[in-house]
Order: structure tokens, then sequence, then C-alpha cells
């Protein structure tokens, strides 16, 4: 073991020994008449090779061997059962032992802790001194960079831009040679933008550059600083130049903007010289903050040219606002008209300047204020509404226009919102179509008259002649016996021909004014009609009534019932379908009937206004008499995929 090669070890043993000797010299013959106070002064004797222990070997071997000096005397206490005092020194002897290791421990710990916090207090002194030099460092460097940067953004021109950072570079690094070089991206190259201390001619050879190629193009690449002594240009077209040039060394720095390399700038000297890393961080600083002020200057002259396109698209704007032929006005939060073009303002009845600043709820009825308040509330909620929608207006002459208006919110930045509202005069049209409605609805009443009366005629004259002409040829048949077989013949089919035509006739009549409508209804009429198509086509038609059957205004069930003969009229004529669906549904204050069939289908027109263009005057006569009820009728249709017909009607 390590610790038997240690002669304080050997030393400590021996000091065991001897004091050990001394404590049993009285029984050993060699001093019989040793008296107990020798017997004391030999237990404290032993306190020395336990305090050498703990010294030299430190706190678990000192209390080794105060464990021996306590084994040393036992034997002795054994030996001597006269001596009252030696188990009480014993004792004390071996805990007044352990203490003073414990104390010399103490101690000893201390002293490391106390040099532990000196080396740790002389680490943080020169911790704090690099710091400080590094900051000193750093407070001259921004300050450098804070004037480079205060007279490079002085400057918001490119060119300015340019002669400034060249000048400024020469400057601090007391430069020979700079030049700089911005990217152009549609090229791929580096353009020589500006440069002091080379001649015109050194500067027309390098005017431009391959990115990738050379030194210069190798830094536009990489992104890379790189400092070359015996300098050259990498490419051998511009040897030449650089020799007459004598560069001896160069530094290249990046111009970075957002990880993105916007040019070069290069430092020359005609002598050789040695750039420090100091020199080539200080120089990126100063390229990136060249690249914002570049980049800065850039941005201002595309903002400028922004303004200056916004200023003209202003003008036109506001020429093309003032000049419109629909009203054109907008509203603040409050309602109040803060825009209003020509046309508004005749609309109103007013002059644009009477008009401006007032409140457009002058201007609406309490009716129309509603619609107004509603619209509102939709368009702060971000919420879709049919637009344009109508709107009538009371000018300042109390007469009423209608409007069809579009409105929309619009937000510029912090400040609050606006109501933008485009408008067009439609009186005279929504008049005009009153006027044709109320034309269409008295050639639609004309027409169910003259079909009412040609009905019953041809129900009170027309049948009844053809049935007592049917009657008269029965009569002369069986009145005259004598007849020949085919003149009988004859008569007998005549008979059966004059019942045909007369029950096509009843059948027309029917067509033209079905009785059942007057006194069974609507839905029984429906019932009789698509009952009488499947029996005529052998198409099958399947009727599907829900709700609660109600009847209607006698106008609107003639309506209905004209609707419906239509559409199936013409799946009759042009569908080709082997499946009808007629869907009746009694809804609240509404009634709602499908009609689909899965015919060859037709592609629809885009607008109703095609269908008299087209020669589908029965799509047009439906459509006509559905909007006369204030309903629509949806219609879908795919070729060979059949046609679906939606009526929705108030009801």
């Amino acid at each position: 073991m390590k610790i038997l090669r240690n002669p304080h070890f050997w030393i400590i043993l021996i000091l065991f020994a001897v004091f050990g000797f001394i404590q049993y010299s009285d029984l050993s013959g060699l001093s019989p008449n040793a008296e107990t106070a020798m017997h004391s002064f030999g237990r404290l004797l032993l306190f020395i090779p336990v305090l050498y222990a703990d010294w030299v070997f430190g706190f678990t071997v000192g209390l080794g061997a105060a464990l021996s000096a306590l084994i040393i005397c036992v034997p002795a206490l054994m030996l001597r059962p006269s001596a009252p005092y030696a188990l009480p020194e014993m004792i004390a002897i071996f805990c007044v032992s352990i203490a003073i290791c414990f104390l010399i421990r103490s101690k000893n710990l201390e002293k490391v802790q106390a040099a532990k916090i000196t080396a740790e207090l002389e680490n943080a002194r020169k911790s704090i001194q690099r710091n400080f030099d590094a900051l000193t460092t750093i407070e001259k460097r921004l300050g450098m960079l804070n004037s480079i940067s205060a007279t490079l953004y002085g400057s918001l021109e490119l060119p300015g831009v340019f002669d400034k950072a060249v000048h400024l570079v020469s400057e601090l690094m007391h430069a020979e040679i700079t030049m700089l070089y911005i990217t152009e991206e549609s090229t791929q190259e580096l353009v020589l933008v500006a440069h002091e201390g080379v001649s015109d001619e050194f500067a027309a050879a390098m005017k431009q550059l391959k990115i990738g190629e050379g030194i210069y193009g190798e830094v536009g690449k990489t992104g890379r600083a790189m400092v070359i002594e015996n300098a050259k240009s990498g490419l051998q077209r511009h040897d030449d130049a650089f020799r007459q040039m004598n560069i001896q060394v160069q530094m290249v720095i990046p111009l970075v903007f957002q990880e993105r390399v916007s040019g070069v700038i290069c430092i020359a000297e005609h002598q050789p010289r040695q750039f420090t890393v100091y020199d080539t961080d200080l120089m990126t600083s100063v390229g990136r903050e060249i690249a914002v002020a570049i980049e800065n200057a850039r941005l201002y002259g595309n903002q400028r040219h922004i303004t200056e396109q916004l200023s003209m698209s202003e003008g036109k704007y506001r020429r093309l606002f003032q000049l419109a032929s629909d009203a054109i006005f907008v509203t603040d939060l409050s309602g109040k008209l803060i825009e209003v073009n020509h046309a508004s303002a005749e609309l109103m009845g007013d002059t644009v300047e009477d008009v401006l600043g007032t409140d457009i709820r002058q201007y609406l009825s309490p009716e129309e204020l509603q619609t107004a308040r509603n619209v509102r509330k939709l368009l702060l909620l971000g919420q879709p509404f049919p637009q344009p929608y109508e709107q009538k207006l009371i000018r300042s002459d109390k007469s009423e226009v209608i409007l069809m208006l579009s409105s929309n919110l619009v937000r510029h930045g912090d400040a609050p919102p606006v109501f933008e509202h485009a408008a067009r005069d439609v009186t005279n049209e929504r008049r005009l179509q009153d006027n044709m409605r109320q034309y269409v609805q008295q050639i639609t009443r004309i027409q169910e008259d003259e079909r009412n009366r040609i009905a019953r005629d041809l129900h009170d004259e027309t049948a009844q002649a053809l049935y007592a002409l049917t009657r008269q040829v029965d009569n002369y048949i069986r009145s005259s016996a004598n007849l020949q077989t085919d003149t009988s013949a004859f008569l007998k089919g005549l008979v059966e021909q004059i019942k045909i035509v007369s029950q096509e006739v009843r059948r027309f009549s029917q067509d033209l004014r079905p009785p059942l409508l007057d006194d069974l209804g609507l839905l029984s009429t429906i019932r009789w009609l698509t009952g009488d198509m499947e029996h005529r086509t052998q198409v099958p038609v399947k009727l599907t009534v829900s709700g609660t059957e109600r009847r209607l205004a006698p106008h609107v069930e003639l309506a209905i019932f004209r609707i419906i003969q239509e559409a199936l009229r013409n799946i009759q004529k042009h569908a080709a379908a082997t499946r009808v669906d007629v869907n009746v549904e009694y809804a609240n204050e509404k009634i709602n009937i499908s009609i689909m069939d899965n015919g060859k289908g037709f592609k629809p027109v885009g607008d109703w206004g095609e269908l008299s263009r087209e020669g589908r005057l029965g799509l047009m006569g439906m459509k006509e008499r559905a909007h006369l009820l204030g309903g629509n009728i949806p219609l879908k249709s795919e070729t060979d995929h059949g046609t679906h017909v939606l009526i929705e009607l108030p009801g």
C-alpha cells in the first residue's frame, strides 16, 4: 500500500511503541515503582502520534490513530484495576483526540475553502478584465459604426450612399484603394458603383464581374470575407490591370443584408500590410451597415416611386370619382357624408358643398333607415349579404328615388373605418318594370279570360254539336235498313272519329281551363294533370305531397297550374324521360314545387333574358308567371342528366 511507503507512517508507529512502552513500564519490571502520575503522563504522550497522524495524513487517519491510542490504553486498565482515574483519563484522552482531529479538519477545510474562493476571485477578476477589454473594443467599434451609420443614413439617394460608403471606409481603414460592388440580380453580376484610388482605366476593366468567378465573385457568392496577399483578381483577363496598379494586398468584405449578399467592398494597398482579425471583424460590421444603408436607399427610391404612382393614381381616381355617372359617396361610422361626387349630389337634389357634412339619415325614411342599419351591422361583423341591394332615397325636394346600392367597409391603417357606397338610380327602370308587370298581368288576365271563353264555347257549343252529330249519324244508321255494307261501315267509322274529336275537344277545353281547379282546388288539379300525362305518355309520374294542404288565392292557383302544366308539357315534348317526380311542399307562408325528370336535359342559359332570343318562350312564360307572384324558379339541367325545376312562391 502507498501509506506503508510513507516514512511518516513508520514514525507514528515508533511513537506509539515508545509511548506504549512507557505506559506499561511498571508491568515489565523495568520500572516497578512507577507511580500513577507517570501512567497519566504516558497516556498524555499518546496525543503526539494522534496529532501527527491527523496533521500528516488527514482526518480519517487521525481518527484511526485516536482509536489506536484507545486500544493501547485498554489493557492497562484491565491490568491495574486499583487505578481509579485510569478509565476517565482514557475516555477523556480519546474524546479530546477526536475533538482535536475535528478541529484540525475544520481548519484545513477553511484553508481549502479560502484558497478556492481566492482562486475564484482571481478568475473573476481576470474575466471582468477580459470583458472590460472586450466592452472597450466593442464600444470603440460601435462608436465607429454609429458614426458611419449616421453619415450613411444621412443620404437616401443611392449614388450619394455609394460615394459616402467608399469615402468613409477609406478614412476608417486608411486604405489607398477602395472599391464598392453591388449585386445585379438580373444578370448575376457584381457592378462597380463607386471607387477611390484607382484609375479610370482600371475601374472600366473591373466594371462588371460574374458572381462566383475570381476573388470578388467568390466572396459575392459565399458571403465570406477574404484577405489575399500578393493579390490578383483571380481572373486571367484582369491580371494585367492588377499588375499595373501594383496591388500587394487586399481585403474583400461581403455586404450582407438579411442573409443575402447584396455586394462586396474591397480594400487594397500598394504596400504590404497585415490585416488583423479585428480589421476583418470591423469591416464585416461596416459591410453590414453599408448593406443596410443601400437597402434603405433602395426602399426609399421604391417608396418614392410608389408614392408618385399613387399620387398619379389618386389624381386619376379623383377625376373618375367626380366624373362617374353613378353616384359614389363615403360615410363615417356616424352616418356623416365625408365624400360625395357630382352624381351623388344630383341624386340627393343638392350641390356637393351642401351635401358634404350632412347626415345620410336625413335622406332615408324610417323603413329605409332600418335597412341601412342592418347593412351597417353586417359590414361591421364581416358577414356576407347579397349585393347590390335595393335602397330608397328621399331627395331634398321630397321626391323618392330607387337605388341599387353596393356598400363596403374600408379600413385605412389605425384610422376609424368608413363605408363606401356606389349607387345607380333605377327609378325609371323600376317604373318601367312595374308598368311592364302590370301590362303582363293584364295580358295574362286577358289570356285567361279568352281561355275561359274558348273553353266554355268548346264545352257548350262545339262539344254539344259534335255529340248531336254523333246521335244523328247513329239514328240514320238504325233507321236505314237497306244501307249497303260499305256505306254502313263508313258511317260507323265516321261516328268513331267524331267521338275521338269530341274527346280531344273536351281535353283541350280542360287544358284551357280545368273545372277541377275551381271546384276542388290546386292539389286535385295537379293529381289530374300528372295522371293524365302518365295515361297519355305511359311515362311514370310520381306525385309527392308534404305539409298541410290549403287553398290559395284563385289567381295564385291558376298561375301555379300553368307553370306545372308548361313544365310537364316541355318534358313530354323535349326530354324523352322515362320517369318524372313532382313534389309539392306546403311550408310556412310559402309553397315549393319540385319537378324533376331523368331525360336528356339541356345546357341552361346564363341569363333568363336570353330565353326569348333562343325561342324558349315556355320557360320564359314560367319565369314571368312566378315573378308576377313574387317568386322564383331556379332551374338546373345538364346534358344527358335530366332537368330539375324548383318553383318557390309565397303562399
